[in-house]
């Protein structure tokens, strides 16, 4: 599919712009509006296509990203990077430590907990991220920073999870705009019933008070 996409697209049939949209519209039950854009999302996509995006690939390279990041003085918020390959057969298990989280650099959701490698299919493990690593990742979504990136895989320290409530990390996002914090998303993840099944709940977006979400230009 993503192959048969990709010939649409270089063959000018398709486009990432009109791939984006079709996505918009299907979530939205409306068309996006680039001449007018108002909501985050259709902010968003304006930049994605009508600005310079230059950057865009190596803030969504979670290898490279990590360069900017320390650039910015902020280096001790990085969990600690345990080693990088350009492919998986590379990984010396030997040298890591018993637990760890095996993650790519150019897609969304392809990672591995390794919760104790000794009880992993190290085999298994390999082809798995060689599975994720073949998978270009932009293409379904209409995000074609994604492809100027190199597909690499890599290992970071596992997070303690000491929250209570959530079987997963609790994680934020922070939304600002002109350099002003206006919502802040919080997810958790529960498991449901005695099932092995678990459901990402997101808690809302909660907008700090006194705060007003500004208009934009764009």
């Amino acid at each position: 599919m993503k192959k048969f996409i990709m010939f649409l697209i270089e063959k000018r049939i398709l486009s990432f712009k009109l791939i984006s949209s079709l996505r918009y519209a299907l979530k939205f039950k409306k068309w996006p509006d680039f001449n007018s854009p108002r909501d985050l999302n259709e902010k968003v996509m304006w930049l994605s296509f009508y600005s310079d995006t230059s950057l865009w690939s190596k803030l969504a390279d979670k290898i490279e990203v990590r360069n900017y990041v320390e650039s910015k003085g902020l280096k001790e918020l990085l969990p600690r990077l345990l080693g990088a390959w350009d492919h998986a057969d590379e990984i010396d298990f030997d040298k890591l430590p018993n637990s760890f989280v095996l993650k790519t650099n150019h897609g969304c959701g392809e990672v591995l907990v390794i919760k104790d490698k000794r009880k992993e299919d190290l085999t298994a493990v390999k082809n798995k991220m060689n599975g994720f690593l073949q998978s270009p990742f932009g293409i379904l979504t209409g995000e074609p920073h994604y492809l100027e990136i190199k597909p690499r895989v890599f290992a970071e320290e596992m997070l303690p999870n000491d929250s209570k409530f959530s079987t997963s990390l609790v994680d934020y996002k922070f939304y600002c705009f002109f350099a002003n914090l206006t919502n802040v998303l919080t997810s958790i993840e529960i498991q449901v019933l005695l099932f092995l099944r678990k459901t990402r709940m997101c808690l809302g977006m909660l907008r700090p008070e006194g705060i007003e979400c500004p208009k934009s230009h764009i």
